[in-house]
Parts: C-alpha cells; sequence; structure tokens
C-alpha cells in the first residue's frame, strides 16, 4: 500500500508516534470508516461501545477467545467527523493515548493519528498501525483489504530502527 511511514520521537514517558496519511475520500465517510462497527470489523476488530465522551469503547482482534487481543478503553474527546481521543489499554501492555484527527483538503482528507506510548512498545505499535492504516485505505478506497500480518513484518524493522535512533 503506502510508503508513507510513521514518525516515532521520544519522550519523558516512553515514545509518540505519529502518522499523517491522505485518504481519497471526505471526512463524514472516513469517519464512518473509524467507527461504524461494520466497516471498522473489515480492517481493524470487532468494535463496540459507546462513542460519545465519557463512553466506553471494546476492541477485539481476536475474536473473543484471548483477552491479550482486546483493546478497552473510554472516549475522552469525540467531535464529528473531525477528531477523537481515546485511553487505549490492550492486554497487559499498560494505558496510552491515541488521538485522530480529520482534515478535509479537496477531494482528500488527511487523516493524523498520534500514539502516546508509557514503555518502549514502538515499534510494534509503529508497524501496527502502519499496516491497519494501509487496511483503512483500502476500505475507504473500495480495494481488497490486505492481510496484517505480511504488513507487520514489512514494516517492524524500519519501526525498530526509528526507536532505536530516536
Amino acid at each position: 500500500m503506502t510508503e508513507q511511514h510513521g514518525v516515532v520521537q521520544k519522550t519523558d514517558g516512553g515514545h509518540r508516534l505519529s502518522f499523517q496519511r491522505p485518504y481519497p475520500t471526505t471526512p463524514d465517510d472516513l469517519w464512518e470508516a473509524m467507527t461504524s462497527p461494520a466497516r471498522v470489523r473489515r480492517w481493524l476488530a470487532d468494535l463496540t461501545g459507546d462513542l460519545w465522551v465519557g463512553g466506553r469503547y471494546r476492541l477485539d482482534f481476536g475474536g473473543g477467545s484471548d483477552p491479550e487481543q482486546v483493546t478497552e478503553g473510554r472516549i475522552e474527546m469525540c467531535e464529528p467527523p473531525r477528531s477523537l481521543q481515546v485511553t487505549w489499554s490492550f492486554g497487559t501492555r499498560g494505558d496510552s493515548v491515541v488521538e485522530v484527527s480529520l482534515t478535509p483538503d479537496g477531494a482528500t482528507t488527511w487523516l493524523s493519528l498520534r500514539h502516546s506510548l508509557p514503555t518502549d512498545q514502538a515499534p510494534g505499535y509503529g508497524a501496527g498501525w502502519h499496516a491497519y492504516l494501509d487496511m483503512l485505505e483500502a476500505e475507504t478506497g473500495g480495494t481488497e483489504i490486505p492481510e496484517w500480518d505480511p504488513a507487520f513484518m514489512r514494516y517492524l524493522p524500519h519501526y525498530q530502527d526509528l526507536v532505536a535512533s530516536a
């Protein structure tokens, strides 16, 4: 898919991943792809919960059988179709914060994703988000959604190098 890699910055508490991606769709369509359970299931995971400030959500990446494959969190900010901020608790990996904003630019919508991590989990999250954002690109473009595992393995060395040099 795209070779638009994310950026890794070292912070006091760990690392911050940042991605900037153009999607050839409207903010409303991109927002729906990010928040509609039926569409999220095609490119990310099974989504349940309430997308309102203070609401809780759950993303199940493993079909419900493995608690280490579930992300849960709280909606901290939700301004459709412009911005979303959530807490992110993935298995035993600790809590973090994910922020997404959408900005229209003609026939394109720019997605900005920032994930602040409390520990040195940036290589895996960097490769993972890169692969998932590729899958979101396919979802919004109406093309076949690529498999996550091969993309993750392809991107992981790049993010390991970024973290090592941050």
